[in-house]
């Protein structure tokens, strides 16, 4: 296709030949392994047979617990997972059972065709096309079952497992691919059902059953999660229970390998294929700073880099680089013809559904100068190219002081429902990426309240609730992003009773009381905080919740963490770390060493500004960075001696640490709910006396989980 000049190929469906683009949209794809359910007098039972059903969820041993009645008759299903294979053990109790009413049955889909007709298979494989696949029963004992499934060049083995002569396996019919476990007389019916690519006897419905609680056990002590106990906030028991929830979610979901879950997690078959290699070598890199790090993900970075600065096309009209068309918006409603410069991000269209290429005017800018600085902590020439796209990138478009979501649209784009409908990209300005110059954050601000004014509540759909919370937060809406967060009546979040917070949430908290010290403020009361200011606080032992100040506090002196009841106030203005003591203002000041290799400097505040270094916020860390020392990590602090002085660490976090002194990381709070939330550095609990780094993190109501 002939753009901008150039002839480019793109992946996108060909008029000419549209059942070889839609094969090829289709495939590769995930495929449902099987149906496993109760039949009643030989048929799956349906939701308008049974009566009052009730289902529970353990999270602290992974268990559910369906009970329900079918013609008067209780029926009770118990569930569990196995760890380390893709395998489920069932136990049913029922009269029903015994008299042979009830029965369990396995079906095999084919997989998803993708057409009109089938649009919603894709979730669970099609059964109108027994003859396109085979199953067939290659081994059954008095205690086991293998079922062969083939499909064109897919085949896989269901194995089966139950109590000796307890059960028979039978297919209804040939002309089917459903099989039937029944009881010859028991009310009681035990059995695993392992998934695998080849036959194999998988572990009994007993030792699953027992060892599936200590694996949970062990999955809930080695992570952490944002502690809100201490909130008098209304809201805060259910940001708790959502909080703790979700990573129940991230284990369940998870895929094999340790593979983050998908958009819908293994709920269907919805993979939202966003690549963001710029963001996820950040984190890598922040997780262990290290050359190794830099070199394994330089090649990525680099090849990205350099699509992205030959996809931008130099206007001469304008001088700027332009990007598109052809591009594709995150929310799928923007024409790709015609959307040149997308505010946020490019996509391109292509021939998989949702294959996004991680930029746009902000995401592109981000990218290009995530890649330079690779290059540059690698010691290597950042390319010409590189710098002079990023530096010459056409500005986010605004239509009457507010941001658009492609340029070309005028100030009755906000009438158009079609674009309106889903607006969260020009929120994701500053809701996903980190400040970058290519936003203007009064702009984005402007930007941000009138979405909430557009986009209200019947009308937000999946994630759009996390985005419009990072935003909230990041334009100083703390309160509105806790409401979307617990938006009770339009974000009903489940899969979870009231026993959560009644059972997991002490228990979970049990663990840790022996293993984590008493913090060493004796009083949770705060002075009162200024409007505009913040308390700083540290997130480590032994200083764990020790406050920023002086001692005598607001006066000049050295930086000290200790008692709340004495905490500062601060912001970062300029660069400088302002200390606001009610009568006037102190800045800290750091030490400029004449040997740059000294791995501890002196920190203190006086009435002069500091003139060494600069300090910022790194989420809500406390960062300071200078020109001459290339620090590892611009978060490190030390924390040293009995009073609690505080210096700043030049090496490596938890490398050669001074005698007398602790690794610290110190973080913004506001001293409330909305402080835990917008800090969530700022406290975790460390659970099973286990003492590791959470480098990498999701946001508030998205699982937190060690590395």
């Amino acid at each position: 296709m002939l753009t901008h000049g150039r002839n480019v190929s793109y992946d996108i469906p060909d008029p000419r030949l549209p059942q070889a683009s839609q094969w090829l949209i289709s495939n590769p794809n995930r495929i449902n392994l099987g149906r496993i359910g109760l039949q009643y007098k030989g048929e799956f039972l349906t939701e308008s047979q049974i009566s009052d059903p009730r289902q529970e969820l353990d999270l602290w041993r992974g268990v559910i617990t369906s009970t329900f009645k079918v013609d008067g008759q209780l029926v009770k299903v118990v569930t569990q997972g196995d760890f380390g294979t893709d395998t489920a053990v069932f136990e049913v109790q029922s009269a029903l059972l015994s008299s042979g009413d009830l029965t369990v049955g396995l079906d095999f889909p084919y997989p998803p065709i993708h057409s009109t007709k089938y649009k919603y298979e894709v979730f669970v494989g099609s059964y109108d096309f027994r003859q396109n696949h085979t199953t067939s029963i290659v081994e059954n004992t008095k205690d086991r079952a293998h079922i062969f499934h083939q499909l064109q060049g897919t085949s896989y083995f269901v194995n089966l497992r139950w109590p000796a002569s307890s059960l028979q396996l039978s297919r209804v019919s040939n002309a089917t691919h459903r099989y039937t476990l029944s009881l010859s007389s028991s009310s009681t019916l035990k059995f695993t059902a392992n998934f695998a690519p080849d036959k194999q006897v998988p572990g009994s419905p007993k030792a699953i059953q027992r060892q599936n609680p200590i694996d949970w056990k062990e999955y809930w002590t080695h992570g952490g999660f944002v502690d809100l106990t201490a909130s008098s906030n209304p809201k805060a028991n259910e940001l708790q229970r959502r909080i703790i929830l979700s990573l129940y979610h991230v284990r369940v979901n998870s895929a094999a390998k340790g593979q983050s879950p998908q958009e819908s997690g293994l709920m269907n078959n919805g993979w939202y294929d966003q690549p963001h290699p710029m963001y996820l070598a950040t984190l890598a890199y922040q997780a262990s700073p290290t050359r190794k790090t830099l070199e394994r993900w330089d090649p990525i970075l680099t090849a990205t880099a350099d699509y992205m600065a030959s996809y931008a096309w130099k206007n001469e009209t304008s001088g700027y680089y332009d990007l598109g068309p052809l591009a594709y918006g995150v929310t799928e409603n923007t024409p790709s013809t015609q959307s040149l410069n997308l505010a946020y991000e490019v996509r391109l269209p292509y021939m998989r559904s949702a294959v996004l290429i991680s930029a746009k005017i902000a995401y592109w800018r981000y990218g290009l100068d995530v890649a330079g600085s690779w290059k540059r902590k690698l010691r290597q020439q950042v390319p010409d190219s590189w710098t002079t796209v990023a530096d010459n990138l056409a500005p986010p478009p605004q239509v009457d002081g507010l941001y658009a979501v492609y340029q070309g649209l005028n100030s009755s784009w906000w009438n158009d429902t079609s674009l309106t409908k889903d607006p969260r990209s020009l929120i994701m300005l500053q809701g996903i990426l980190p400040d970058t110059p290519a936003v203007d954050a009064k702009v984005a601000l402007a930007t941000a309240q009138k979405v909430w004014e557009v986009w209200t509540d019947d009308k937000i759909r999946g994630w759009g609730r996390p985005v419009l919370a990072i935003n909230a937060a990041r334009v100083g809406s703390p309160e509105r992003a806790i409401g979307h967060l617990t938006a009770y009546d339009y974000w009903v979040f489940d899969d979870a009773e009231t026993m959560l917070l009644e059972l997991t949430l002490p228990l979970l908290l049990a663990l840790t009381s022996s293993a984590q010290p008493t913090p060493s403020p004796t009083t949770t009361t705060l002075p009162t905080l200024q409007s505009g200011w913040y308390f700083i606080r540290a997130v480590e032992t032994p200083a764990y919740h020790s406050y920023l100040q002086t001692i005598p506090s607001a006066t000049p002196g050295p930086a000290y963490l200790s008692s709340n009841t004495n905490a500062g106030q601060f912001n970062i203005i300029s660069g400088q770390l302002v200390y606001n003591t009610g009568a006037g203002q102190l800045f800290m000041n750091v030490e400029d060493p004449a040997d740059k290799t000294q791995r501890t400097l002196q920190t203190w505040f006086n009435e002069t500004q500091n003139q060494y270094g600069t300090f910022a916020f790194q989420g809500d860390a406390v960062t300071w960075s200078v020109g001459d020392i290339a620090r590892p990590n611009v978060a490190a602090w030390y924390v040293c001696g009995d009073q609690g002085r505080l210096y700043i660490n030049t090496g490596p976090y938890g490398y050669q640490t001074p005698e007398g002194c602790y690794d610290e990381t110190v973080c913004r709070c506001c001293g409330d709910i909305v402080g835990c939330i917008l800090t969530m550095l700022c406290r975790f609990i460390l659970m099973g006396g286990r003492r590791r780094r959470f480098d990498v993190m999701g946001f508030m109501g998205i699982a937190i989980r060690v590395v």
